[in-house]
C-alpha cells in the first residue's frame, strides 16, 4: 500500500469527485498555506506571552486550511500547536512548527504531483 500525507479518497469524495473544484482548491491551497505558515512563524518568533491567541488563531487556519485538502496528519500537527498557543506554550509550538514545516513540503510535493498527472491526462 502506498502511504501518502493527503487521503485522496476521501478528498475526492468530499468535493463529490469534482476534478476541476479539486484541482482550484489544491492550487489555492498551495498559494495561501505559506502565507499562513510565514504568519505563524513571525509570531511565534517574537516569542511574547501575550501571543497565545494569536498563535491559536493562525494555527486554526492553517489546520483547516490542511482539512479541506484532507492532509490529516498537517492538520493534526497545527491543532497541536493551536492548543499550545491557547495554553501559552509558544516554545513547544515553535518546536512543532518545524515538524509541520516539514510534513507541508511533503503535502505539497503530492499535491504538485496530482496537478502535474491530471494536466497530462
Amino acid at each position: 500500500m502506498n502511504k501518502t500525507s493527503i487521503n485522496w479518497a476521501n478528498f475526492k469524495e468530499r468535493l463529490l469527485d469534482d476534478g476541476e473544484v479539486q484541482n482550484k482548491l489544491l492550487q489555492l491551497f498551495l498559494i495561501m498555506m505559506p502565507k499562513h505558515i510565514s504568519n505563524l512563524e513571525l509570531v511565534l518568533r517574537k516569542n511574547r506571552a501575550s501571543d497565545g491567541h494569536e498563535i491559536e488563531r493562525l494555527a486554526q487556519t492553517t489546520k483547516n486550511a490542511a482539512l479541506n485538502v484532507s492532509a490529516t496528519h498537517l492538520a493534526s500537527l497545527f491543532q497541536e500547536i493551536e492548543f499550545l498557543g491557547k495554553r501559552g506554550q509558544a516554545d513547544k509550538a515553535r518546536e512543532l512548527l518545524a515538524e509541520a514545516v516539514n510534513e507541508f513540503k511533503i503535502v505539497t510535493s503530492e499535491i504538485k504531483l496530482k496537478i502535474e498527472k491530471d494536466l497530462s491526462s
